[in-house]
């Protein structure tokens, strides 16, 4: 045995027990769902051989050094290493350094259970399901009574995303909402009442599989689907032509296992889908759905199986609902709507499903770049903070919406804004502490009021149960300086109103207040 081959021979016993086996880190590492990069020694053609025939194949090979690169999942590289294969190196893949910002599944993970560490009170993480290969399906759930079971008290929203592998900024805005709601929770007056007013569902990562593999490799893969193996020896199951509701029917998938738009054996035969339609079928109260796709910056209501806008399975009432809103949404974010088969004709659809066996409004969102950005389906990551905190709008719009979605039609829910009245005690006490007093009024009652000095919410206020009318006051306590006061009232479907502003000037001594402003904010209705 040569120097060279002994010492091979050493790390490769040695190595894959501190990059696998042992150490600390090394736990952490193959805890890790995901693709790896494995270096092992195999320094003779005969070696090279065995590998291939026990079957795995080489992406590379160092004749110098003796070495085989390939790039596993995780269950392989386990495989490996039960085996006895001399392991050199077992680096996690993800996204290449450059587009660090994007979320791995592993890194997705992170953050969700991070964020539910910090927010125990309001996020709670759930595994729905598993994929083809094994890793969990996480959704979140966000709430001012995470930890119960609200079916029957309140409205569900359910936001999923990445139902496409390659569609990576799908995730980062489902990231983004949730990490948006339990910040600016106890903050920001409007997110407050959703969260408290609401059961909202979000999936950021739905065919984690696919998303491994796609980014295994620079250049990406440009891959769609899950990674079923098929019988012809493909992989994949296009998941959005997998849903059970006109399944195949109409030429808008393939019955061609290697096709991108590959349906799939049969209705909902992928456990990703499977999952998806049972977390639906068990939360009946769910009556808003929003899946974000990318790209091309478009907001599409159903139906996609057929051109007709109006078939004897769409309810007319509930077409203008999803036009109505869907229109207001691509508003709110500088998209453009249409009906999803403006585009083209697409079977088995999760929106499809979704509207078609549940009744349930939904709507398909295809991010950020539009249709002429050259990179397509992969934009740089310096793009996801601004293209995700331009659909706050957008998300915070549906969520609202639950509770009674043919309100946007006015033909049924609550319309009608609250009241709010601001005053000031008129000579305020020393120090710069003020009382102030709202009074409020609202049809159905008010659930939450706020008072803002500026764009800085200075109180903020949940009342359960609702109050109709009355008056509540609120100590506020500000800095030296004039300010310019505002409250605001919410009530359970979200309508808000405003009181006239007032000017108020605090000095370090006492706080002293004069007349409305002449151009004063009015209650929207």
């Amino acid at each position: 045995m040569n120097y060279r081959l002994g010492v091979y021979l050493l790390l490769g016993g040695l190595l894959p027990w501190l990059l696998v086996g042992w150490s600390p880190s090394s736990r952490t590492l193959l805890a890790r769902e995901g693709w790896y990069q494995v270096t092992l020694y195999a320094g003779t053609r005969e070696a090279r051989t065995a590998l291939v025939r026990a079957g795995w194949h080489p992406d590379a090979i160092d004749l110098d050094r003796g070495t085989v690169t390939m790039v596993l999942p995780r269950t392989e590289v386990e495989r490996l290493s039960r085996q006895g294969w001399p392991l050199l190196t077992v680096r996690p893949l993800g996204f290449p350094s450059w587009d660090a910002g994007y979320h791995d599944y592993t890194e997705m993970q992170e953050v969700l259970f991070s964020l539910a560490d910090r927010y125990p009170d309001i996020l709670a993480v759930q595994e729905y399901g598993r994929s083809v290969e094994g890793r969990a399906l996480y959704v979140a759930k966000i709430s001012d009574r995470v930890w119960e079971d609200e079916r029957a008290s309140e409205p569900g929203v359910l936001i999923f995303a990445n139902i496409h592998a390659r569609e990576h900024l799908s995730a980062e805005q489902a990231i983004w909402a949730i990490r948006h709601l339990v910040t600016r929770y106890g903050r920001d007056p409007a997110v407050t009442n959703l969260v408290n007013q609401r059961e909202i569902w979000i999936m950021p990562m739905t065919n984690p599989d696919g998303v491994e593999y796609d980014i295994a490799r620079y250049p990406y893969r440009y891959w769609r689907k899950n990674r079923r193996p098929n019988p012809d020896g493909s992989y994949g199951v296009d998941l959005n032509r997998n849903f059970g509701y006109r399944w195949g029917c109409c030429g808008g998938s393939s019955s061609t296992p290697s096709a991108e738009t590959y349906r799939g054996p049969a209705p909902f035969s992928e456990p990703e889908t499977n999952a998806i339609r049972n977390f639906l079928l068990d939360r009946p109260n769910i009556r808003i759905a929003l899946n974000f796709h990318m790209y091309s910056e478009l907001v599409l209501w159903p139906y996609g199986y057929t051109y007709d806008a109006l078939p004897p399975d769409m309810d007319p009432t509930d077409y203008a609902v999803m036009v109505r809103a869907g229109r207001k949404m691509a508003q709110l974010s500088g998209y453009r709507a249409m009906q999803a088969s403006d585009l083209y004709i697409a079977d088995g659809t999760s929106d499809d499903w979704i509207y078609g066996t549940l009744r349930i409004p939904t709507w398909t969102v295809e991010l950020y770049p539009p249709a002429s950005a050259p990179f397509g389906f992969y934009p740089p990551d310096e793009d996801i903070p601004r293209e995700t905190e331009r659909n706050r709008g957008m998300i915070e719009y549906v969520i609202a919406l639950a509770d009674e979605p043919r309100r946007v039609l006015g033909l049924a829910g609550d319309v009608i804004s609250p009241t709010v009245t601001l005053t000031l005690p008129p000579e305020p006490p020393a120090g710069g502490v003020i009382l102030a007093s709202l009074t409020i009024s609202d049809n159905v009652g008010v659930t939450l009021v706020a008072i803002r000095a500026g764009d800085t919410v200075t109180r903020l206020r949940s009342i359960e149960p609702p109050l109709r009318e009355g008056t509540l006051t609120l100590p506020l306590v500000l800095p030296p300086g004039e300010h310019t006061l505002v409250a605001e009232a919410y009530d359970r479907a979200h309508n808000v109103g405003r009181s006239e502003s007032l000017r108020v000037e605090v000095t370090s001594q006492a706080s002293t207040w004069w007349s409305p402003f002449m151009n004063v904010s009015t209650p929207r209705r």
